[in-house]
Parts: structure tokens; sequence; C-alpha cells
């Protein structure tokens, strides 16, 4: 695929999850274009595991994820906090909120029929 593809792919998916996450907990989240260049390709790379990997799960991606951020220096911590490098979603997969998990899945399903 394409990088290109990849990146277009991950905007759709992004502002889908995007979307939900704004109607469903009322937090207002950046649009895809005003993401650090780093978040934008953290979601690139989540689609090309799943271009490349057609099976994998949505909690084997979000495990990629907490892999990632644990080299770059970040822990769980009970509050998002960026200067403190702290992410509640640093957790096992069956661990995250439900809301959470479905925010997972959504992306996962949108890039699935994206690739199609």
């Amino acid at each position: 695929m394409k990088n290109e593809k990849i990146l277009k792919t991950a905007r759709v998916a992004y502002e889908t999850v995007r979307a939900y996450l704004n109607e469903q907990d009322k937090i207002e989240r950046k649009p895809f274009k005003e993401l650090t260049h780093e978040d934008a390709n953290t979601l690139c790379q989540a689609v090309k595991l799943l271009v490349d990997n057609p099976r994998t799960s949505a909690a084997s991606v979000h495990e990629a994820w907490i892999d990632k951020m644990i080299v770059a220096g970040w822990t769980y911590g009970r509050e998002f906090n960026e200067d403190m490098m702290t992410d509640p979603q640093m957790v096992s997969y069956r661990e995250l909120p439900p809301i959470r998990r479905k925010n997972d899945r959504l992306f996962h399903t949108v890039v699935k029929i994206g690739v199609i």
C-alpha cells in the first residue's frame, strides 16, 4: 500500500473515531490536520500494521502502541499529562474502559474497510 493511501486511510479512520469520541464524552479533539507529525505518523504506523497483518486484532494494535510509548518514555498515569509523559491508556486492552475498546475496534474496522 502506497504511503499516500496509508495517510488517507489513517486520516479517515482518525476522523471517524474523533467524531465518535467527541459525541460520547463531549471532549473536543484536534482534527487530523492539526496533529503533530509524530501523532500522525503513529496513526500511519497502526494502519500499516493492519494492512501488512490483516488478521491483527485491535488488542494487538493497542499492545504495539504501548510498546512504542514505553520506548518513548511514557508510563501509566491516572491522568493524561504530556509533560509528565503519563497516559491512562497504558494498560492492557482488557483493562481499557469500554469506550476506549470501542475506539480501537472502530479504528480497526475503518482501516480494514479502507483497504478493500
